[in-house]
């Protein structure tokens, strides 16, 4: 996906810059069922993009939001 200096927050600005290809990284990953729904939800509001477009016909796996896992570890 590149280094973290592709990455960038500018406070002052408010201007949030992502690499060329993060679109396709996260939709992609989310296609192959590496990230849940949640998840892609806030990766694209991020760049102010609705994740209604990309969701996939409902399964019956419950879906568990990344920062659900991460707290499952952290405990």
């Amino acid at each position: 996906m590149g280094s973290r200096t592709d990455w960038c927050l500018s406070l002052k600005s408010n201007v949030i810059e992502v690499p060329s290809n993060y679109l396709e990284y996260v939709t992609s990953n989310y296609q192959k069922e590496y990230i849940p729904y949640a998840s892609l939800e806030k990766a694209l509001a991020l760049i102010g993009m609705d994740a209604a477009v990309f969701k996939k016909e409902s399964s019956n796996e419950p879906e568990m939001d990344l920062d659900d896992i991460f707290e499952e570890f952290e405990s």
